[in-house]
């Protein structure tokens, strides 16, 4: 990056294999980017109410950076998908057509968690396991009870609390049999560099030792998933998955903010650093 500091971004120091040589846990969850669309939701409603208090109202472009980012129209996802994907557009609406309007928000959820998340998780995971370097990959996906876990999913920094068994951080706690199954699993590799799950069970291999955990490989292609209603087990990461994670990393390290931010509007870039031309 600077050449002192860091002499190279993530992506380039994982591809380039200059990464330190220890163990890693790395994963993802299946819904990152619902809050984020949540506050931008909140953010042009009370844009909106400001405007009518200020005669402004009508004005399209106080919603813009929502419908740019979250776009509300099949028009608007196609065209979105377009920006980002260019000539692998195609293959993306073809796993993600969002058909109907309800399927547009969560499509572009699924999208932009693809790319700022569960992508560069599985391309480190790719990259170790190319060097025989032991990572070990996961997908979280439990959620809240209730209408918040309805509208929020498996959220950005969901997985925290259960990794602590703890509700005083970020959030509460939904299965606390699962939390004490992924705090064993965490506690292990801090000791060992491998999340065997035999902390709590005295490393006896009982009937409480947790499902085997696997350094990933590209010939199994399987991540440790967490939940939902509290399961835990290894599952094949699926082909439609692999497919929009490679096209993400496709998109790494130059062209991913410049497709993002490849709009009129200064698309997710311009939202995040205020730059916005639709404020």
């Amino acid at each position: 990056v600077d050449g002192d500091s860091m002499v190279a971004s993530i992506w380039d120091g994982f591809k380039d294999g200059i990464n330190h040589k220890v163990p890693l846990i790395i994963g993802s969850n299946l819904n990152e980017t619902t809050p984020f669309y949540e506050v931008m939701k909140a953010g042009a409603a009370a844009a909106e109410k400001l405007a009518e208090e200020e005669g402004n109202a009508g004005n399209e472009t106080l919603a813009s950076p929502l419908s740019v980012a979250y776009p509300d129209t099949q028009e608007g996802y196609k065209a979105m998908v377009e920006r980002i994907f260019g000539e692998n557009a195609a293959t993306v609406l073809s796993i993600l057509p969002a058909n109907s309007e309800a399927e547009l928000v969560p499509a572009a959820v699924d999208i932009q968690t693809d790319i700022m998340f569960g992508g560069p998780s599985y391309f480190v995971a790719q990259a170790m396991a190319n060097r025989s370097e032991p990572s070990y990959l996961y997908m979280f996906k439990e959620t809240l009870e209730g209408e918040a876990g309805q509208v929020l999913g498996a959220y950005h920094t969901a997985e925290i609390p259960y990794v602590f068994n703890t509700s005083n951080l970020f959030g509460p706690v939904a299965d606390w049999d699962l939390a004490e199954s992924m705090l064993r699993y965490w506690t292990d590799f801090a000791k060992t560099g491998a999340p065997s799950g035999a902390s709590g069970d005295g490393g006896d291999g009982d009937a409480s030792a947790l499902p085997p955990w696997q350094p990933f490989t590209m010939e199994e292609s399987a991540w440790q998933v967490f939940g939902p209603e509290g399961s835990v087990g290894s599952e094949r990461i699926p082909a439609d998955r692999i497919t929009l994670y490679d096209l993400a990393d496709s998109l790494y390290p130059d062209g991913v903010m410049e497709a993002l931010a490849n709009s009129p509007d200064g698309g997710l870039e311009g939202i995040w650093s205020g730059n916005s031309t639709s404020r």
